[in-house]
């Protein structure tokens, strides 16, 4: 379960109990902690590969290309799991873009 502080709270991080406290660029949020697993699947691998794949393809665009690709990514709203509006950033246009 994610929790939203308000604005009085600020941004801080770190653990307590069973409670993980974190910010992202959308804000400040509490979660559940959890026990990270690598179970190493091929479906695992091949997205590991297509996110080094679209991070490489990223790399490479000129400044023009990214500055582009960062306009379009402001125009597309997202909801998050609480949700809150949020726009994507210009990777993250790329990958809808390009259906990756």
């Amino acid at each position: 379960m994610k929790y939203v502080p308000g604005p009085s709270h600020g941004q801080f991080s770190g653990s307590q109990g069973n409670t993980t406290a974190s910010h992202n660029r959308f804000g400040s949020y509490l979660r559940n902690r959890t026990i990270p697993v690598n179970p190493n699947t091929a479906h695992q691998q091949l997205s590991r590969e297509l996110t080094g794949q679209l991070a490489s393809d990223y790399r490479d665009l000129t400044p023009a290309q990214r500055v582009g690709w960062a306009a379009l990514g402001e125009q597309i709203v997202r909801l998050d799991g609480l949700g809150q509006p949020y726009t994507l950033t210009g990777i993250q246009a790329l990958c809808i873009v390009t259906g990756k």
